[in-house]
């Protein structure tokens, strides 16, 4: 029988969903109360509410898309899940493809979180979070065992700007 590690979320992973709600409902509210009042004032409101919602919107589907996977492996291969598995499809990952994997450390306003990034071809091709996975020390050792060690990245601002049209770009 085959080794196998899965996945399991920690709670942080629904707060970008219920930020997406939360946005959804807030704008409504708003727009609902406010709709007695001038013309003018409306289309303010309207345009700042608009934006608002659009961008804790986008904020909420990326960080879903980006970080949200669930993950499977087996001693041949990492397979990743989509959060919104209906709209994004399923990838698999040959342990013997990858070149290996780097650590970085990103820090918060409480904790500092380990994130690990697998290596194809020389680019980054997956990343999993210590902030999202309750089992993450389970599937860094898995992940040891069948990977070389890369070494340690220092954290790049202007990589995480645009890292989400990088992973992005793998699902579609």
């Amino acid at each position: 029988m085959s080794a196998k590690v899965n996945s399991k979320y920690e709670w942080a992973i629904y707060a970008p969903s219920v930020l997406i709600v939360f946005s959804i409902c807030a704008t409504s509210m708003m727009l609902y109360l406010y709709s007695g009042e001038t013309q003018i004032k409306q289309q303010l409101l309207y345009i700042g509410l608009s934006l608002l919602f659009f961008s804790m919107l986008i904020i909420g589907f990326f960080e879903l898309i980006i970080k949200g996977n669930k993950l499977a492996m087996d001693e041949q291969q990492v397979i990743v899940n989509p959060y919104f598995k209906h709209f994004f499809k399923t990838v698999s990952f040959y342990f013997k493809d990858l070149d290996g994997y780097k650590t970085v450390i990103q820090s918060s306003k409480h904790a500092d979180y380990e994130v690990l990034y697998l290596y194809k071809g020389g680019e980054k091709i997956l990343q999993v979070s210590q902030f999202y996975y309750e089992n993450y020390d389970a599937l860094k050792e898995y992940i040891d065992n069948q990977l070389k060690y890369l070494g340690h990245v220092p954290m790049s601002k202007f990589y995480e700007a645009i890292k989400i049209y990088l992973y992005f770009r793998r699902y579609i």
